[in-house]
């Protein structure tokens, strides 16, 4: 008889660890608390216009391609992707310019994964020092293993409550959040390029506020991402879809409602400085993320993006490994944990316990 393995949470690390799991021959079933997957790597869509919502690039497209070959596909037939050129255009305050996955779980049902969207789980049951089932939807599971996509501080505190939550992962600093407006556009400007950074005065400055005051500079970096650039159906014609993100502290209970207000006048105020638009008078839809709003959606813990912060040297020595010694069957895969956030090393996360957990 097959084992059992449960994955909770279908962001991209949790899909790949589910691929790779059945691929070692396991029967899977993943739990997730929204309506679908991805995590952050998800969409918004108004006004006609579509909307990223999380990670908006993408490298070393191998450890996807990786997924589909585990499982004798050939990855061809379900994914591509296009090698950009120039694809970032930076400005500076002086003038100077440089031009430097849909349906996500598809495949994952294709090979044999089980998924149960709006599925909140609400325990880890551990017996013996082994993880041997979860609670979810009001019904205990019993499985042979469990792996966790979820922001390991929140598995500890609501999943795992009787466990001891490591002390490091509460001391230590945590990643900076972001504030992001999703703008459509009335207008086309030729001047700016796929992905484009407007950078701060005062680098220092704005890190310091974000780490040490905990607020947003007057002066942010602000980055502008135009997906319609490469995809012309996410923006009407003749139109464009604005991504516009900051970086913002972590949510430790400001008032964000003002700070979002401030934040949106100070970026205005810089493009038109610097790109010469006053984009106000463009915007025909908007709607906005902010840390309150990250941390609801997709289960970060205060809002944090990836985790520990990467601020020293030593950061990467005290993210949570991907095991856990005192419970045995337990695995986390995911931005908080070991190696890091964004794309390529949530992967390279699936990657690690892939070679921890023996085939069946």
């Amino acid at each position: 008889m097959k084992q059992k393995s449960a994955v909770i949470g279908s962001g991209v690390a949790g899909i790949a660890s589910a691929i790779r799991l059945a691929a070692k021959g396991y029967l899977v079933q993943v739990f997730e608390q929204a309506s679908g997957p991805g995590g952050k790597l998800s969409e918004r869509r108004h006004g006609g216009f579509r909307f990223d919502t999380g990670p908006s690039l993408f490298t070393l497209p191998e450890l996807v391609t990786e997924l589909f070959e585990l499982c004798g596909k050939d990855p061809r037939n379900y994914f591509t992707c296009k090698l950009l050129d120039a694809s970032c255009r930076y400005f500076w305050e002086d003038g100077t310019v440089i031009n430097a996955w849909h349906n996500s779980d598809d495949f994952a049902k294709e090979v044999g994964v089980q998924f149960h969207f709006n599925t909140a789980v609400e325990s880890v049951r551990v017996q013996n020092r082994r993880a041997t089932g979860l609670r979810a939807g009001g019904k205990d599971v019993d499985f042979d293993l469990i792996v966790s996509d979820v922001d390991v501080v929140n598995f500890y505190k609501k999943l795992l409550p009787a466990h001891p939550l490591p002390k490091k992962l509460l001391s230590h600093e945590r990643s900076s959040s972001a504030l992001i407006f999703y703008w459509g556009v009335n207008k086309n400007f030729p001047e700016l390029s796929l992905h484009n950074i407007l950078f701060s005065k005062d680098y220092e400055k704005e890190f310091r506020h974000l780490f040490s005051e905990k607020s947003i500079t007057g002066d942010p970096t602000v980055y502008i991402f135009i997906s319609a650039r490469e995809v012309p159906d996410d923006a009407p014609t003749g139109q464009e879809n604005w991504y516009v993100m900051i970086n913002a502290p972590e949510n430790t209970g400001q008032e964000w409602d003002s700070m979002v207000c401030n934040a949106r006048k100070h970026i205005v105020s810089k493009i038109k400085r610097i790109l010469g638009v006053d984009i106000e008078r463009h915007i025909v839809t908007e709607s906005h993320a902010d840390p309150r709003s990250i941390e609801n959606d997709t289960g970060s813990y205060n809002g944090s993006l990836y985790g520990l912060s990467s601020n020293n040297k030593f950061a990467a020595f005290y993210r949570h490994p991907n095991f856990k010694h005192s419970i045995k069957t337990l695995y986390f895969t995911g931005g908080s944990v070991h190696p890091g956030g964004g794309i390529p090393l949530c992967l390279a996360s699936a990657k690690i316990i892939d070679k921890e957990i023996s085939a069946i």
